[in-house]
């Protein structure tokens, strides 16, 4: 059975750890980035994203976007895949 992989976008980068740490206890298979570009980077060519994102943990503030801008980004992407909410 595989895995879920879940992306983890966050410039804190203790905000980032803790997140990844927890997924990866949680038995996740987990990339974590710290930019808006970065993560588009790896869902195009991290083999462990490509086609089979389960999940993206997303900042709503990132240094080089917005949360919401990343989202349409990533999306273009992987359409049928990410869906949005926000908590």
């Amino acid at each position: 059975m595989r895995r879920q992989t879940v992306l983890v976008v966050d410039d804190d980068d203790q905000a980032r750890r803790q997140c990844q740490s927890a997924l990866e206890a949680a038995r996740y298979c987990v990339v974590a980035v710290p930019d808006a570009h970065r993560a588009v980077e790896a869902l195009t060519g991290d083999a462990r994203l490509r086609g089979s994102c389960d999940l993206v943990v997303l900042d709503h503030v990132l240094p080089d976007d917005n949360g919401i801008h990343a989202f349409h980004q990533l999306r273009r992407h992987v359409p049928d895949q990410i869906g949005r909410a926000h908590v």
